[in-house]
C-alpha cells in the first residue's frame, strides 16, 4: 500500500507528458503536407519545432534566408526543403538548372554527397573538392546538384569568363556553417559569396549558422541583388536543440609554458571529470595532437581497472593494450584497418572511452554522451594556437546521442584566461567579425582579373558589397590598422586602404595602372587562375634568370602554401635518413658534406618530393614504419600545391621570355605528374603493374626508358619481371597506349637584315595515340621553342584530343651568329619521359647568307680591344675560362680547315706543358671532346697561344686522368647502378633536355659558369670593356655553349609526306590561357 501513491504520481506525470507532446505536435507541420515527396524521403512523420517555424519562409517563398540555430537542431532539413521547392518550380527543365551547396570541409561535403545521392535520385549529384577526379570534374556540366568547398568554388569562379554559362545556370546557393566567415579561411567564403551575389542575377542564397548575436549583419550583407531587400533572419536558441546539452567550461592556471607538461596536467584532471560527468556512458576526449591521443589513452588505461574484449588483431601494439582496458585512441597516424576497428568497437560499446584529434569532429559520426575538449589549443604553423570557433562547436556537437537519450554533456578544459571566450561562444554571444581584410590583396587582384574592379572607385564599390564593410562601419576598433588610415572618416579610411593594396599589387608587377584605369597583367592573371598566394608569386617574380632544376625546386618548396607543414620531433630522424640517401638528388649538406639539421618546412617539403620522385625505399630503422602513413598524407597535400605552383611558374617564365627556367619548370612539372624524375628509369613506374621492384628488374636487364620497354617482346617482359604467361600482354596494352610525337621543321624563308638573318621555320607536329586519355588523365602537349641563349621564341599548349590531324605553325627567328641554335621541344605535360627535341643550327643556312657572320668575325679578330682584355685577365685564366673569354668565332671555312688538318696531317711533336703544337702555332687544349673539330669549344678548334697557357693544375675538371684520391663507396643496389648509368648516357635525349650545364665531354661545367659570372661582374673587367662597341655579348655566347648541346635533327623519324599534307593546315594551337585541373 505504501507504494500506491508513488505509482499514481508516475501515472500523472506520464499523462501530463503525453498531453504536452500532443500540444506540441499540433504546432508541428507534418511531412505529408508536401504532396510531391514520398513519405520515405524524410525519416520522421513531423518536422521538429525549428523546422516547422522555418517551413513557410524556406519552402513557400524565394527569399534569401539566414538561419541561426544550435548544433543538432536539424538544419540540413531546411536545405532539403529549399531544394524540393526549386525542383517543383522547374520540374520540366531541371536538366538545365543547377544548385550549389558550399560546406567548409571536405568531410562534410562527402557526408552530404552520399546522403543526397540516395535522396535526390532524380538529380545528378557531384562533389568538387580537392580530391576530385577528372571524371567527376567532367561530369559537372551534366549535374544539377554541385557540392563543393569555398576554396574550390573560388578557384572556379576566378575563371568566370571560361565558365560563365555554367554559373548563369545556378539560381540556388546553400551555405552550411556560414559563421565560418569569422575564421581566417572564412575570407574565401566571404569573397566567393560576394562574387556570386554580384554576378548572378536572381540568385537565392540560404545560409545556416550556429548561434551568433549579430546574425542581422549577415542578412544585410546577403541582400537580394534585384530588390535590395535584406535576407530574412530566422533565429533559434538552445531550447530548439533535439538533445538538451549541458556545457561546462573548466579553467586552469598553469605555471609551465611547455605544452607537454600542460598536457600531462590535463591528464591528471581527466579521471575526476570522467567519473563525475560520464554516468558510465560513452566518453569522447578530443586531444590537440596525435601524440596526445596516444598518451592520454595510455594514462587512462594505466589508471583504469576495467577490462575490454579485443578479438581482432591490431597493428599498433599500444592501441591493443589500451583496448584491453576499454580505452582507445583514433588519429590519422593509425593505419586504415586499425581506425575502422576502433570506430566499430566504440559504436558497439566494446570500448567506452575514445581519445581522438579534432579532425574526428568533422569526419566520422561517433556521438557520445560526454565530450571532453582536453585543451583548446592545437598545432598550427609550428606553434600552438586556439581552436577555431567552428572546430570547437563541431566537437561540442558530438555530445548527446539522439537515438539513445535526450541529454548530453560537454566539458571544455582551457586556461583560466580563456574561460570567458568559450563561455561567450557556447552561449552564442560572441560577435562575428570579418577576416577578409587579412587576405584582401589576393581577393582584390582576383576581382581585377575578372574585371569587377577596374578603378579605385569600382574597388570601393566592391568592398561596400562585402560583410567586411558592414562590420567595419559598426566596429572600427576591430579593424584598427585600417581605421587609423583616414582619421575619423570611415569612407576615407577605406579609400586609403584600397589605394595601399592596389599600390602593393602594382609595385609587385601584378597589375597595371593607367591613370584611373586598373587591369591585371599576365603575372596577375597567372596568380589568380592558378590560385597562388601573394607571397609565392612575389618570390617567383623576384627570382633570377635561367634557373636550373634545383633552383626551380627551391622556389617551389619555399611557397607560402606549405607554411602550415612542420617537422614533428619524431620525424627528424626519418628525414635525416632520406636526406642521406644516395638517390636524393639535392640533399641539404654542410660545407663538410655532412647532413644539415632537418628542422625547416622547406627542407621537409623538398625531401618528400625527392623521396617520391627518386623512388627511395622507406627507412627501416626501428619505429620508422609508424611514420609511413603520415609521410604519405603529407605527400598528397604537397603534390596538390606543387602542381598549381609549377603551372603558375610556367606561365610567368613564358611572359618573362626565360626559356631555360621554363624548360626546367616543365621538367619539374612532368616529374611531379609522373611521380618520378623524368631523366631516370623511374619513369617506368607510370606503367600499370610496374612498381619499384619491377623497375629494378628492368634496369638490371638494360631497360631504362619507354622506347626500350616498347621494343621488348611480351615474353621478355614476362621473363624479366617473373610474370605468368599472358601477363606480358597486359603490360603491352598499357605501353602501346602511350602517345608518340612527331616533330620536324623546314626552312621556308631566309633573308639578310643588317648583320642578322631572318629565318622562317615551318614546324610540323603530329601525335600517334590510341586515346587522348591515359590512366584517367586528359593528355596535353607543350611545344617550347627558344634560342640557344635561352630567349623564348614561341610556346604553345594543345590538348591531344585536338591533334587528331597534324598541325603546322611557323617560327620567325633572328639568327645573329654562326653558333646560334633554335631548340624546339615537344612534351606531354601529364606523362614524364615522352619528350621529342629537334634543333635548328645556323650551319643549315645557305653560304651566301652566312657570309655576313664571317665579316663580323674578321672585324672582331682585328679589334685591339680584344688583346687588351685578354692581357688583363691572363694571370687568372685557366684553359676552361679562356674559352669563355674568346668572344669571337672563327669562320666556317677556318673551322673546316683546322678540322681537316687534324684529320689529314700528323700532329706536331712539339710539346709545351705536355701539350702538342697545332699547325697554326697554338697548342692544344685539355678538353676531352670526342670530335674536337665539331664541338663548340673555340680552343678545341684554334688551340691556345703559348703565352696564355698557365701551369698544369691538379684540379682541372676536364682532365681525363683525374681521379679522386679515395674512391666513393656507393650502395650496390641494381637500381642505383642503373640510375647512375642512365643519367650520364651520352646519347640520352632526356639529358639533352635537362639543362644541367653539361658540355660534350660529359663533364659538369657549373664551376666554370660561376667563375664566368664572377669575372664579368668584377669592376676590373667592366673598366676594361668600356667603349668597346664591337665586342659581342660574351655572356650570351657562354650561355649558348653551356646551356645547349649540339644535336643534329633526327630526320629519320620525320614523315616528309605528312609534312606536305600539312602545308595548308590551320594553326590551332593556343598560347597560354590553358585551364588548370579543378583537382588541387
Amino acid at each position: 500500500m505504501s507504494n500506491l501513491p508513488h505509482k499514481k504520481k508516475l501515472k500523472v506525470r506520464k499523462i501530463f507528458h503525453d498531453q504536452e507532446e500532443e500540444q506540441l505536435q499540433q504546432k508541428l507541420i507534418p511531412v505529408a503536407c508536401i504532396d510531391s515527396v514520398p513519405q520515405t524521403f524524410f525519416p520522421f512523420e513531423f518536422f521538429n519545432k525549428m523546422q516547422s517555424e522555418s517551413f513557410e519562409k524556406v519552402f513557400k517563398t524565394n527569399e534569401n534566408c539566414i538561419i541561426s540555430a544550435p548544433t543538432g537542431s536539424g538544419k540540413t532539413v531546411l536545405f532539403e526543403l529549399a531544394i524540393l521547392r526549386y525542383i517543383s518550380n522547374f520540374s520540366e527543365s531541371i536538366e538545365n538548372k543547377k544548385i550549389l551547396y558550399i560546406s567548409p570541409t571536405k568531410s562534410l561535403c562527402s557526408e552530404i554527397t552520399n546522403k543526397w545521392k540516395n535522396k535526390f535520385n532524380n538529380l545528378a549529384v557531384v562533389a568538387i573538392t580537392g580530391d576530385s577526379t577528372s571524371y567527376e570534374i567532367n561530369s559537372v556540366k551534366k549535374s544539377q546538384l554541385i557540392i563543393t568547398t569555398p576554396e574550390k568554388w573560388d578557384l572556379l569562379t576566378r575563371k568566370w569568363t571560361d565558365y560563365h554559362k555554367l554559373f548563369e545556370l545556378i539560381q540556388l546557393v546553400l551555405v552550411d556553417e556560414i559563421h565560418t566567415i569569422g575564421e581566417i579561411r572564412g575570407a574565401t567564403l566571404e569573397a566567393v559569396l560576394t562574387r556570386m551575389n554580384t554576378l548572378c542575377q536572381g540568385i537565392r542564397i540560404i545560409g545556416v549558422s550556429a548561434t551568433i548575436p549579430n546574425i542581422t549583419d549577415i542578412a544585410s550583407w546577403l541582400k537580394n541583388n534585384k530588390s535590395g531587400e535584406f535576407a530574412t533572419v530566422l533565429k533559434f536558441d538552445d531550447t530548439y536543440r533535439q538533445v538538451k546539452l549541458d556545457v561546462t567550461v573548466k579553467g586552469y592556471n598553469f605555471n609551465c609554458k611547455n605544452e607537454f607538461q600542460r598536457d600531462a596536467i590535463y591528464n591528471q584532471k581527466l579521471l575526476e571529470l570522467i567519473e563525475q560527468y560520464s554516468k558510465n556512458r560513452p566518453v569522447l576526449i578530443f586531444c590537440p595532437t596525435r601524440a596526445s591521443t596516444m598518451n592520454t589513452a595510455k594514462y587512462i588505461s594505466n589508471n583504469n581497472s576495467a577490462n575490454g574484449k579485443v578479438t581482432a588483431t591490431l597493428a599498433d601494439k599500444t592501441l591493443h593494450f589500451c583496448m584491453t582496458k576499454g580505452v582507445a585512441f583514433h588519429n590519422a597516424g593509425l593505419i586504415l584497418e586499425d581506425r575502422s576497428l576502433v570506430e566499430e568497437a566504440f559504436l558497439n560499446g566494446v570500448i567506452r572511452i575514445l581519445c581522438a584529434t579534432s579532425t574526428l569532429a568533422v569526419g566520422v559520426n561517433l556521438p557520445a554522451y560526454l565530450v571532453i575538449i582536453k585543451g583548446t589549443q592545437m598545432w598550427s604553423l609550428s606553434e600552438m594556437v586556439e581552436y577555431s570557433n567552428l572546430d570547437t562547436l563541431q566537437m561540442i556537437g558530438r555530445a548527446g546521442r539522439p537515438k539513445f537519450e535526450k541529454t548530453g554533456c560537454a566539458i571544455i578544459m582551457t586556461e583560466q584566461k580563456m574561460v570567458s571566450k568559450y563561455e561567450n561562444l557556447v552561449s552564442g554571444s560572441d560577435i562575428l567579425e570579418s577576416k577578409l581584410h587579412l587576405q584582401l590583396r589576393e581577393h582584390m587582384c582576383s576581382e581585377v582579373s575578372l574585371g569587377t574592379i577596374n578603378s579605385v572607385k569600382s574597388a570601393i564599390t566592391w568592398i561596400k558589397s562585402t560583410f567586411f564593410y558592414v562590420r567595419f562601419l559598426k566596429n572600427r576598433i576591430a579593424y584598427d590598422s585600417i581605421g587609423r588610415l583616414g582619421g575619423f572618416d570611415a569612407e576615407e579610411s577605406l579609400e586609403q586602404f584600397c589605394q595601399k593594396l592596389l599600390n602593393s599589387l602594382n609595385e609587385n608587377n601584378l597589375i597595371v595602372r593607367d591613370g584611373e584605369q586598373i587591369c591585371c597583367n599576365a603575372f596577375g592573371h597567372a596568380m589568380v587562375r592558378h590560385y597562388i598566394s601573394f607571397g609565392t608569386i612575389s618570390n617567383i617574380l623576384k627570382g633570377k634568370k635561367f634557373l636550373n632544376t634545383q633552383e626551380v625546386l627551391s622556389i617551389v618548396v619555399q611557397a607560402e602554401e606549405f607554411k602550415d607543414l612542420r617537422i614533428r620531433q619524431n620525424e627528424k630522424r626519418l628525414y635525416k635518413e632520406i636526406n642521406l640517401s644516395p638517390l636524393t638528388r639535392y640533399p641539404f649538406l654542410t660545407l663538410k658534406k655532412q647532413s644539415m639539421i632537418i628542422d625547416k618546412t622547406n627542407q621537409k617539403v623538398s625531401l618528400i618530393i625527392q623521396y617520391d620522385l627518386g623512388g627511395l625505399e622507406f627507412p627501416n630503422y626501428e619505429g620508422a614504419q609508424k611514420l609511413h602513413h603520415v609521410l604519405i598524407q603529407d605527400k598528397i597535400r604537397i603534390f596538390k600545391h606543387c602542381y598549381r605552383i609549377l603551372r603558375c611558374m610556367v606561365d610567368c617564365y613564358i611572359e618573362k621570355g626565360d626559356g631555360i627556367s621554363l624548360e626546367n619548370s616543365l621538367f619539374m612539372l612532368r616529374s611531379i605528374n609522373g611521380s618520378c624524375w623524368e631523366d631516370s628509369p623511374m619513369i617506368l613506374r607510370q606503367i600499370k603493374s610496374i612498381g619499384l621492384v619491377s623497375v629494378r628488374k628492368l634496369v638490371r636487364n638494360g631497360i631504362t626508358d619507354f622506347e626500350e620497354l616498347r621494343n621488348s617482346t611480351d615474353q621478355k617482359l614476362e621473363y624479366y619481371l617473373g610474370l605468368k604467361m599472358g601477363n606480358g600482354l597486359k603490360l603491352r596494352r598499357d605501353i602501346e597506349s602511350l602517345p608518340t610525337f612527331r616533330l620536324e621543321y623546314h626552312i621556308e624563308k631566309q633573308a639578310k637584315v643588317g648583320n642578322n638573318i631572318e629565318v622562317v621555320l615551318r614546324v610540323d607536329v603530329s601525335v600517334n595515340c590510341k586515346s587522348s586519355l591515359w590512366h584517367g588523365k586528359r593528355l596535353s602537349m607543350n611545344i617550347n621553342s627558344r634560342y640557344g641563349s635561352g630567349k623564348i621564341i614561341d610556346f604553345r599548349r594543345i590538348q591531344l584530343s585536338q591533334l587528331q590531324h597534324p598541325k603546322t605553325f611557323k617560327l620567325n627567328c633572328t639568327i645573329s651568329s654562326l653558333q646560334e641554335l633554335v631548340k624546339i621541344s615537344a612534351s606531354c605535360q601529364e606523362i614524364a619521359g615522352l619528350n621529342k627535341i629537334i634543333q635548328f643550327s645556323s650551319k643549315e643556312l645557305s653560304d651566301s647568307n652566312t657570309q655576313v657572320f664571317e665579316k663580323v668575325a674578321m672585324d672582331l679578330s682585328s679589334s685591339k680591344s680584344r688583346i687588351s682584355v685578354l692581357d688583363d685577365i691572363v694571370s687568372s685564366s685557366s684553359d676552361e675560362s679562356l674559352y669563355n673569354l674568346l668572344i669571337d668565332r672563327p669562320s666556317r671555312n677556318a673551322s673546316a680547315s683546322i678540322a681537316s688538318s687534324r684529320k689529314d696531317e700528323p700532329h706536331s711533336n712539339v710539346l709545351f706543358e705536355g701539350r702538342q703544337q697545332l699547325p697554326n702555332g697554338n697548342y692544344e687544349c685539355q678538353h676531352t671532346c670526342n670530335r674536337k673539330g665539331e664541338c663548340r669549344h673555340l680552343c678545341c678548334h684554334e688551340g691556345i697561344p703559348k703565352e696564355l697557357i698557365r701551369g698544369r693544375r691538379t684540379n682541372t675538371r676536364h682532365m681525363a686522368t683525374e681521379k679522386p684520391d679515395v674512391p666513393i663507396k656507393e650502395k650496390t643496389t641494381p637500381l642505383l647502378q642503373g640510375v647512375r648509368k642512365t643519367t650520364i648516357r651520352q646519347n640520352s635525349d632526356i639529358e639533352e633536355y635537362c639543362i644541367s650545364s653539361y658540355d660534350e665531354c660529359g663533364k659538369g661545367v657549373e664551376d666554370e659558369s660561376h667563375d664566368f659570372e664572377n669575372y664579368f661582374n668584377s669592376p676590373a673587367l667592366s673598366d676594361s670593356c668600356k667603349g668597346e662597341e664591337n665586342i659581342l655579348d660574351s655572356k650570351v655566347l657562354l650561355e649558348n655553349s653551356l646551356l645547349n648541346k649540339t644535336l643534329e635533327p633526327k630526320k629519320d623519324i620525320f614523315d616528309s609526306s605528312l609534312a606536305k599534307e600539312c602545308d595548308d593546315c590551320s594553326i590551332n594551337l593556343s598560347f597560354l590561357g590553358s585551364d588548370i585541373e579543378l583537382g588541387e
